[in-house]
């Protein structure tokens, strides 16, 4: 394989069959062709976070931006990286710069929020949800947070019908969350 296409075909397909320490390979090689592709540096980064390096991975998502500024996408996935390394606050700083860039992200305004929660700002966070929200009323996820945001605030109304509204849009492979939550509205 000599061309950076096929090379990024087959990282893909890798990642897509959850082989990431295979897809690395690949898009190593997509950025020794093409070093500035900062779509390379993204799924590489991607991989690398997948595989749980997230350190390596927000070096990867640094590349990508230092060549692509305006990547929303990967603004989102340094500060998913960020945030499940416990930097939550550098976290926050990432989803900003991708909502500055596009307001209309959901995943953003999610993983703000998300990221808002594990700095126990519970307050902060809620309108980040109800962003999310906005932009997708059938996301189950958000309004699972809204609703853990709410317990925190003991506020039990709203809690209720933020976790009543997960219920309704979870998928049933959750099965461990959605039992987690019935019992969370039996005590609330």
């Amino acid at each position: 394989m000599e061309s950076w296409g096929e090379w990024w075909n087959k990282g893909i397909a890798l990642s897509n069959l959850d082989r990431y320490a295979d897809a690395l390979v690949c898009f190593d090689r997509v950025i020794a062709i093409d070093p500035r592709n900062a779509n390379a540096w993204h799924a590489k980064g991607l991989a690398l976070a997948s595989l749980e390096r997230h350190g390596d991975a927000v070096a990867s998502f640094d590349r990508a931006l230092q060549i692509s500024p305006e990547f929303a996408e990967a603004w989102i996935a340094k500060g998913r990286a960020l945030n499940l390394s416990e930097r939550s606050a550098d976290a926050c700083v990432c989803f900003d710069h991708a909502i500055g860039i596009n307001p209309h992200l959901r995943k953003a305004w999610l993983y703000k929020g998300m990221a808002l929660f594990n700095l126990y700002q519970f307050e902060m966070a809620i309108p980040c949800f109800g962003k999310a929200l906005e932009l997708d009323p059938t996301d189950s996820q958000a309004w699972l947070n809204k609703g853990f945001c709410e317990e925190h605030l003991e506020r039990p109304d709203e809690a209720k019908q933020s976790y009543g509204k997960f219920l309704q849009l979870a998928s049933p492979a959750q099965t461990s969350l959605i039992e987690k939550v019935r019992r969370k509205l039996q005590e609330l």
